[in-house]
C-alpha cells in the first residue's frame, strides 16, 4: 500500500512539474482538459480516431451539428436549407459571417472541397462512409450548396454533416490531401481557438480566436477563456489524480473513475444516459493471415472473404457471447454507470429500440455445447479445445490505459477458459490499436467501443455493419455481410414519410439480425459521466449530446 502511495505521489509530482502546468501558471486564464491519446492528424477529412476529433473540433467547425438537448441536426456553417418536392435535394445556406483566421471567407466551395475531398480516390479515409448515401454536391453561389442523395432518405442531413477545412490551402486536385501540413501543423481556424503549441503525446496548447463568429459552440463571440490546454495522459487512473490535484477541469469520466472522485470537495459529478454509445467485442470474421480484402469490388459487388478460422462460425460467436458473464462484470466494472446491450441500438433511442429481446444470457452450458457442435472439443484434456489439431486460441485486445476495458478484458480471459477457450489478453496503445490493427484489419478480437454517436439508429448500424463501410471506407471493422441486413437497413433509411412508427418495424429485424448472428459482442451502453472543477462556471449538464457545446460561454472564477 506504502509503494501505491509513493507512485500515486510521483505521478501528482509529474503533473505539476510538467511544462504545460507551468505555462498555464504563466498565463492564468487557462483550463485543463485530459485526453487519453493524441491526435494522429489534424485533418478532419482523414481522421477515424476520438483522440483527433478532440483535437481539432476547436479549430474547425461543423456544418450541422447535434442540437445539445435533443441530438437533432441543428444550424451550424450551414443556417438555413430547403428539400425537393422529391426529397433527393437539399438546398443549403452557408452562413456569410464566418472568416478563416487568415482572412479568407469561408463559403459553400469549403463545403464542396471537403465533401469531394473525402470521397475522392486520392484520399485513403475511413470518412468516406459519412457520405454513402450522397451521390453528388454542387456549389449554386458563394453562399449556397445543393446535395443530392440517391434516394429520400430519413438521415440525409447526416450526410451533410462534416467538419470544413479551407479549400484555398489544399490543391484542388485533391493531391495533396494526404500530406498537407495541415495534417499535423494546422495554423489556421475557423473554430473558437487556434493552435498555439503542440508537443506530440504531451499536450496541446490553444488560444482563443479573436476573429470566431460562432458555430456549434454557442455565443458567437469569442471565448471568454483565454487558453485550452489539453493534457495526453494514456491512462484514467493517473488522470483521476490529476483531477484530485486540481490539475484538470473538466472530462468525461468512466464509472471506475466516478466512484473514485464522488467524494471530491472541488468537483462536480454529473451523470446523463442520454448516449448512443456502444461497447463492444469485434470478432474479426475475415481471416488476418490473408491481408486486407474490400468488402466490394469494383462493380459494387459484395467480396467474398477469407473465413477466420474460428469467428466465421456464428456458433462460436454465440458461445462466447454466452461463455461470460456480462451483468456481472457490468455491475463490478460499470458499476451501475450503464446497461446491457445486444445491438447498436441503446435503450436511449426509445422509439427504435426493440424491448421484446434481451442480450444472450450467461450460460457456460449451452456455451460449450454450440462449440462442441462447431466440431471444437477438448480431446487431448489440456483444458483448450481443438479442432482438426488447432487449438481453439486467439488474440483479444483492447487499448491501453482504459481501466473498464483492460478489466472486461480479464474477465472475458478467465470465463472463456472455464469453457476451454484460450484467449491471449492484451492491452496496446491507443494510435497503433487503430492504425495498424485495426486498419489493416489485423487482429483476430478487439475489445473497444464507440460513444457520442448521433441519436439515429441508422448511424452507428450502417458504419458497423453494412458491407459499403467496409475498413477501407468505415468502421465495418470485422467484415461482416449480410444480403437481408442490408436490405432491412436502406428500408429504415428511406421509410416513405420517415414516421417513427413505421421505421421502428425495421429497426425491430434488424435488432433481430444482429441479435442472431453476433458480428459484435455488445456489452452495454455507457452513461455520459462527468468531472468539472468548481472553478468552471458556464458549463451546462443538461447538454446531454454535446457537452462542451456551449465552451465559449464558459468562464473561469478566480
Amino acid at each position: 500500500m506504502q509503494a501505491r502511495k509513493t507512485l500515486i505521489a510521483l505521478l501528482v509530482f509529474a503533473l505539476l512539474a510538467s511544462p504545460v502546468a507551468m505555462l498555464a501558471q504563466e498565463e492564468g486564464e487557462s483550463i485543463f482538459f485530459a485526453n487519453l491519446s493524441d491526435a494522429s492528424t489534424w485533418n478532419p477529412i482523414l481522421s477515424g480516431d476520438t483522440g483527433s476529433s478532440d483535437a481539432f473540433q476547436f479549430l474547425y467547425l461543423f456544418t450541422l451539428p447535434l442540437d445539445p438537448f435533443t441530438g437533432a441536426r441543428s444550424p451550424g456553417v450551414l443556417d438555413s436549407w430547403e428539400v425537393s418536392e422529391d426529397g433527393l435535394t437539399y438546398t443549403f445556406h452557408v452562413r456569410e459571417d464566418v472568416v478563416w483566421s487568415d482572412g479568407e471567407p469561408l463559403d459553400a466551395y469549403d463545403v464542396l472541397f471537403t465533401y469531394e475531398a473525402t470521397v475522392s480516390d486520392l484520399v485513403d479515409t475511413p470518412r468516406k462512409a459519412d457520405f454513402a448515401t450522397v451521390v453528388g454536391a454542387e456549389v449554386i453561389d458563394d453562399h449556397t450548396i445543393a446535395f443530392t442523395f440517391a434516394s429520400p432518405d430519413c438521415n440525409a442531413l447526416d450526410g451533410a454533416a462534416m467538419y470544413v477545412v479551407p479549400a484555398h490551402r489544399f490543391a484542388p486536385d485533391f493531391s495533396d490531401v494526404m500530406t498537407n501540413s495541415l495534417n499535423t501543423e494546422p495554423d489556421i481556424s475557423n473554430g473558437p481557438y487556434l493552435l498555439e503549441e503542440w508537443v506530440p503525446d504531451d499536450y496541446q496548447a490553444f488560444t482563443a480566436n479573436p476573429d470566431y463568429s460562432g458555430g456549434q459552440w454557442g455565443a458567437q463571440t469569442p471565448a471568454n477563456i483565454e487558453r485550452i490546454f489539453q493534457r495526453i495522459i494514456p491512462d484514467e487512473s493517473t488522470i483521476t489524480q490529476a483531477l484530485k490535484a486540481e490539475e484538470i477541469d473538466w472530462y468525461q469520466i468512466s464509472a471506475l473513475q466516478w466512484e473514485d472522485l464522488l467524494d471530491t470537495p472541488h468537483l462536480n459529478l454529473f451523470e446523463s444516459e442520454a448516449n448512443q454509445g456502444v461497447v463492444f467485442t469485434a470478432f474479426n470474421m475475415a481471416d488476418p493471415a490473408a491481408g486486407l480484402v474490400p468488402g466490394l469490388d469494383e462493380d459494387g459487388n459484395p467480396l467474398e472473404q477469407p473465413p477466420h478460422p474460428v469467428f466465421s462460425d456464428v456458433r462460436v460467436r454465440q458461445a462466447l457471447a454466452m461463455g461470460w458473464n456480462k451483468q456481472a462484470a457490468i455491475d463490478a466494472v460499470v458499476q451501475g454507470h450503464g446497461q446491457p446491450i445486444y445491438s447498436t441500438i441503446a435503450p436511449s433511442i426509445g422509439w427504435a429500440y426493440n424491448a421484446n429481446l434481451e442480450p444472450l444470457p450467461f450460460d457456460p452450458d449451452a456455451a460449450a455445447a454450440l462449440l462442441e457442435e462447431a466440431g471444437w472439443v477438448d480431446a487431448d484434456g489440456d483444458g483448450v479445445r481443438e479442432k482438426d489439431g488447432v487449438p481453439l486460441s486467439f488474440s483479444l485486445l483492447t487499448n491501453a490505459g482504459n481501466e473498464i476495458r483492460e478489466s472486461l478484458g480479464l474477465l472475458m480471459q478467465d470465463d472463456w477458459r472455464q469453457i476451454g477457450v484460450d484467449a491471449r489478453f492484451e492491452a496496446i496503445e491507443f494510435g497503433t490499436l487503430v492504425t495498424e490493427r485495426i486498419y489493416k484489419q489485423d487482429y483476430d478480437a478487439i475489445i473497444i467501443g464507440f460513444t457520442g454517436g448521433v441519436p439515429d439508429p441508422d448511424g452507428y448500424a450502417r458504419a458497423l455493419l453494412s458491407v459499403e463501410n467496409d475498413v477501407e471506407n468505415g468502421f465495418n471493422m470485422v467484415s461482416y455481410y449480410n444480403p437481408e441486413f442490408e436490405e432491412v437497413l436502406d428500408l429504415a433509411l428511406n421509410t416513405p414519410g420517415c414516421g417513427y412508427e413505421d421505421r421502428a418495424e425495421h429497426y425491430a429485424r434488424l435488432q433481430e439480425i444482429m441479435w442472431e448472428d453476433v458480428p459484435y459482442d455488445f456489452i452495454y451502453n455507457p452513461f455520459v459521466l462527468t468531472a468539472v472543477h468548481e472553478r468552471v462556471q458556464g458549463f451546462d449538464p443538461d447538454l446531454a449530446w454535446a457537452p462542451r457545446s456551449n465552451l465559449t460561454e464558459w468562464a473561469i472564477t478566480p
